[in-house]
């Protein structure tokens, strides 16, 4: 990563980053997950009854997976490839305009670079935070 911050000091590059604060209620569970009833939410008469989580918990062992998982795949919808040598960079390069943006995700942090002045850069960001 810190080569990554060099080389865009190095080229000029317009540096943004995104703090996902809620990261890993995004992720999807491809597992069944069940959990008691927190306490203030049982229902009277069922209060032996379990519920099933459509959605990670911070608490859940899977959390940060399933929001790996989750982001992967927004950031390949939006047209982004991994860097086969480190698996928090992404790349996107518009072959039109020779704009190149780069992603850095390190757990709920991600960092994006791309050519300065480039509008590619600030749509590919907010395509992605909508996702």
């Amino acid at each position: 990563m810190q080569l990554l911050l060099a080389v865009a000091a190095l080229e000029d590059l317009d540096i943004q980053s995104v703090d996902v604060k809620t990261a890993y209620l995004y992720g999807n569970l491809d597992k069944e997950i069940y959990i008691e009833q927190p306490e203030g939410f049982k229902l009277p008469g069922k209060e032996n009854k379990v519920w099933q989580l459509h959605k990670a918990l911070y608490s859940l062992k899977q959390a940060s997976l399933s929001w790996w998982h989750t982001m992967t795949q927004s950031m390949l919808a939006l047209g982004f490839k991994r860097c086969k040598s480190n698996a928090g960079v992404y790349y996107y390069y518009d072959k039109k305009t020779k704009a190149l943006v780069i992603a850095i995700v390190y757990v709920n942090d991600i960092c994006f670079m791309g050519t300065k002045g480039s509008l590619l850069l600030n749509e590919l960001k907010q395509k992605f935070m909508a996702r």
